[in-house]
């Protein structure tokens, strides 16, 4: 009897055994395989305690550090009356980490984040993977600040933060900023505008019921004319310091925002020509570790305390909810007559245009370079 016949069956044994576990089930299925829920709040709060901690992981430009972090943690326990401990990682960004986190859920693997914090368009792509939880929100809160225009996607992402693109300026060498984009194409600007090399807040111009590719492309390879810069969003300091007149557009009115409040020859405005509003979401992975936990900080987040906690340190928070910071900025112009075009899930699954003209918008940013 050959050696394979001898011992093979020992060895087809063992193989199996290490594969399946001690529980009899294969280990990729066991770690994909979704975590129980509790099914009210009363069992969700048990439930993580039960669990005992939390993991988080987001992109610290926009949600903040890990002082942020420990603030919000401090927070989360005392609204819940727990003792949960957490572990935070500043992420990368957040199609990057989207990414990551449906690599990991493919490959049956634990979740690294309980949460994912993220923008409609890094979504978009990870939605029909049906990779988060459908929670039943509004069951949950108990503030009932959560409403169904917060909830999307049938509960699988919920309305956290709002964003508001803005041309940010410094008010020494732009003391009289025009209120449009279009009127940034001036030869007095030439050398003296930068913008974003992702093109950030172009992306909508494309869509065919905004400005339309045509039109959007023709005034960015106009902007390009006049020899902007490139820069990040957020890098606004290069904006303080005077080494450009303005940044066209940053991503969202943060890092501009805290620069002037400590004094900084900063201001920034919504153009009126290209206003428009997007939304940050939380959505929970179905291999997140801590579900439960996960449930509770999203709540937490979304209630008064976390929502303060959030513009206080980022200087962002949801204009859909009461006592809006975010929204107190946007009103004045809404009374103004500025039509504001709500970029959110809806809208991104109705204009796949608007991606394509931001990849050539991009090219044409590169070629500039």
């Amino acid at each position: 009897m050959s050696w394979l016949r001898r011992y093979g069956r020992f060895v087809v044994a063992a193989v199996l055994a290490a594969l399946l576990g001690a529980s009899g089930m294969p280990l990729a299925v066991r770690a994909q395989s979704t975590p129980a829920l509790g099914k009210n709040l009363n069992e969700i709060i048990a439930d993580a305690t039960r669990e005992g901690t939390i993991d988080l992981t987001w992109s610290a430009a926009v949600l903040g550090d890990a002082d942020v972090a420990h603030r919000h943690m401090e927070q989360f326990n005392k609204l819940w009356g727990l003792h949960l401990t957490y572990r935070f990682a500043a992420g990368p960004q957040m199609a990057q980490q989207g990414n990551q986190l449906y690599t990991e859920f493919s490959a049956g693997q634990a979740s690294s984040s309980d949460i994912l914090f993220s923008s409609a368009q890094s979504l978009a792509p990870l939605l029909p993977r049906d990779m988060f939880y459908a929670v039943p929100w509004m069951q949950l809160s108990r503030d009932h600040r959560i409403t169904p225009a917060l909830i999307e996607a049938g509960g699988r992402i919920i309305r956290t933060g709002t964003s508001v693109p803005v041309v940010v300026y410094n008010t020494n060498l732009m003391p009289h900023p025009p209120v449009t984009l279009q009127a940034l194409i001036n030869p007095q600007w030439t050398g003296k505008l930068a913008t974003p090399p992702n093109a950030s807040g172009f992306d909508v111009l494309s869509a065919t019921d905004f400005w339309g590719q045509a039109k959007a492309l023709d005034f960015v390879q106009k902007l390009v004319a006049q020899q902007v810069g490139l820069m990040r969003c957020g890098d606004d300091d290069r904006i303080a310091s005077g080494e450009y007149a303005a940044l066209v557009e940053d991503c969202s009115s943060q890092t501009a925002r805290m620069l002037k409040e400590k004094g900084a020859p900063v201001n920034f405005y919504i153009p009126r020509d290209a206003a428009q509003i997007r939304y940050y979401y939380l959505a929970i992975p179905k291999n997140s570790p801590h579900p439960n936990a996960a449930v509770l900080f999203v709540l937490y987040m979304l209630s008064q305390p976390g929502q303060t906690l959030f513009y206080n340190a980022m200087r962002m928070d949801n204009d859909m909810l009461p006592g809006s910071k975010t929204g107190a900025f946007i009103e004045p112009y809404r009374r103004a007559g500025v039509k504001f075009t709500v970029i959110d899930m809806n809208w991104w699954t109705a204009h796949p245009e608007a991606l394509d003209g931001q990849k050539k918008e991009v090219a044409i940013l590169s070629a500039s370079r």
